[in-house]
């Protein structure tokens, strides 16, 4: 290998910046939903997730990074959150309208049950948590 790993790193950095074009052209050429892809490979994803060293892998790779280290790649990537924030306030609008009917509902529901112990509190919580566990997001 040619350079030192700062190196080699410096060059990546900056090829993948230079390649942002032909990353963006390869995204416009895709013609079939990678998650559909992927949802129609759930039984091939099931079985290695099931094998013994996907779970040594897992352990390995995510064991490997401190709390400093995962704090500074997270904080160093903060522009991204906000901007990735930005670009989808559409799909959270969305999301907002889709659960609001199920959450009035769902407070109807616990409004109705007694309150009046401590016993019909923790039921009222119960309920509520139950009740939340079953929500599912329209598509």
């Amino acid at each position: 290998m040619r350079g030192t790993p700062a190196e080699r790193a410096a060059k990546w950095a900056r090829r993948t910046a230079a390649s942002q074009p032909d990353w963006q052209a390869g995204v416009e050429a895709v013609t079939e939903s990678p998650g559909a892809k992927a949802a129609a490979s759930a039984d091939l994803w099931q079985q290695r997730l099931t094998q013994p060293e996907a779970k040594e892998k897992f352990k390995r790779n995510v064991g490997s990074v401190s709390t400093e280290q995962w704090k500074a790649k997270t904080v160093a990537g903060g522009s991204r959150f906000s901007a990735g924030a930005q670009a989808n306030v559409d799909k959270m609008e969305q999301h907002q309208r889709d659960s609001e009917q199920y959450i009035e509902a769902g407070r109807r529901i616990i409004k109705a049950m007694p309150n009046a112990t401590i016993e019909d509190k923790a039921a009222r919580a119960a309920a509520w948590v139950r009740y939340m566990a079953n929500y599912k997001r329209p598509r």
